[in-house]
């Protein structure tokens, strides 16, 4: 999945070069923040219901196939709402290429929410192939629409169709292992999105900690300038996925057993990572200069000095990254949202301070 998180990164720095990649990196920022807000963390609100309803596998997958529907509306309602707020630092934004980003966030949530199912269900061996199905489908798709001398719009189309791949896989997987029960599935949507929104409180704060900053570089510089930093970005999320997929499993593991040794699991899965984090770390800086100007080009070298203050960032935010499905399972999310909106704060007065100086 990184191998192909990269690749991706690297056809459309090559293809798009800094401008166009700069306007794609702004689409897809716009549909995945309004994932995280809109999503209502679907997944672990789905593994702790399971936890909660043992025996009801077929209710789980019917309200995990409905609640996008419900998530798609509400989100698209709140952009509206708050389209006002938002129109001026998207401007940089052609009007066909917003309306792509905006159509993405419906189908996106849809994919998000059948790859969640199976972590839900503890089938790890179908998430883990559904997950590599939609990271070779969108690479897929790009390098096509690339072939065939497409642009930024091709580009975000290419993401529709290959989140439509994976839908059409996932249903047939899910039908696979058994029959959804859609009116069970109803009746628990209204938990499984109060629940949600409980965990969302945490988890849209931390992501809007780590993403305003692409939508402060668009206010104040131009599309190259966003292309420079989603480079470096990107390369340091794709080594960040490590914790995060860590954090997936660990939820679900330490959700069953005594608070001991959820305790215990939690505080040695933080060293190792943070140890081995820590390590790549050094291991991408030493070589930073080939790695993005020998694998996205002369024109991205600006990247490397941005990927070095990134990196040492990547290796404290492992920490929260694990501490996380700990702080869920014993339901003390207040420490995280709290300890999220103070970031928060200080990282937005930050860039609003720094950016017009130093770029």
């Amino acid at each position: 999945m990184i191998g192909a998180g990269v690749m991706a990164g690297i056809l459309t720095a090559r293809e798009l070069g800094p401008d166009g990649r700069g306007l794609y990196s702004l689409g897809v920022s716009i549909r995945d923040t309004a994932i995280v807000f809109g999503g209502l963390e679907l997944g672990a609100a789905l593994v702790y219901t399971r936890g909660q309803r043992p025996g009801a596998d077929a209710q789980i997958i019917g309200a995990g196939l409905v609640a996008p529907f419900f998530l798609g509306v509400i989100t698209l309602v709140g952009i509206a709402l708050c389209w006002p707020l938002l129109s001026e630092p998207l401007d940089l934004l052609p009007r066909d290429l917003l309306v792509l980003s905006v159509v993405l966030i419906p189908i996106t949530l849809a994919g998000m929410a059948i790859r969640q199912l199976f972590r839900a269900l503890d089938d790890f061996g179908n998430f883990n192939r559904l997950r590599v199905v939609a990271a070779v489908s969108r690479l897929s798709a790009l390098a096509l629409v690339f072939l065939y001398g497409g642009r930024v719009r091709a580009a975000l189309i290419a993401l529709f169709v290959a989140e439509g791949i994976v839908i059409g896989v996932g249903v047939i997987m899910l039908l696979r292992k058994t029959r959804p029960d859609f009116a069970g599935g109803l009746r628990l949507v209204p938990g499984i999105l109060r629940f949600g929104l409980k965990l969302e409180s945490a988890s849209a704060l931390g992501y809007a900690s780590v993403r305003i900053s692409v939508f402060a570089i668009a206010y104040y510089l131009d599309a190259d300038a966003i292309a420079f930093y989603t480079v470096a970005d990107g390369l340091v999320q794709q080594i960040a996925g490590l914790p995060m997929i860590v954090a997936t499993v660990l939820l679900p593991k330490i959700s069953g057993v005594t608070e001991e040794s959820r305790a215990e699991l939690t505080a040695t899965t933080h060293r190792v990572i943070f140890l081995a984090l820590a390590i790549i770390a050094v291991v991408v800086w030493s070589l930073s200069q080939w790695v993005v100007v020998g694998l996205y080009g002369a024109a991205y070298a600006p990247a490397v000095e941005i990927l070095g203050v990134l990196l040492p960032s990547m290796v404290l935010q492992s920490g929260s990254r694990v501490l996380s499905p700990y702080l869920v399972a014993v339901n003390r999310i207040y420490i995280q949202v709290t300890i999220q909106a103070v970031s928060l704060a200080v990282h937005v007065t930050l860039l609003v301070l720094w950016i017009p100086e130093m770029g």
